[in-house]
């Protein structure tokens, strides 16, 4: 995914993820305290984790090929 959309995909993902925790029965409130109150950055830092981990697994497939 872009970074110019990932702070757009991490406001979705929040919002969805609210959605469900209060599906569930647990608080917005709770939520934001298992996030540290900052699901959104939480989002946008598993987004870059996920980039970093797929960018090693495909250069380390590329040096395999050679």
């Amino acid at each position: 995914m872009p970074r110019s959309d990932r702070e757009g995909q991490a406001q979705r993902l929040a919002l969805r993820c609210r959605e469900d925790a209060a599906k569930a029965g647990i608080s917005g409130q709770d939520l934001e305290t298992a996030a540290e109150g900052n699901l959104i950055g939480n989002m946008l830092q598993a987004l870059d984790d996920a980039e970093f981990r797929q960018m090693y697994r495909d250069q380390m497939a590329e040096q395999g090929e050679d």
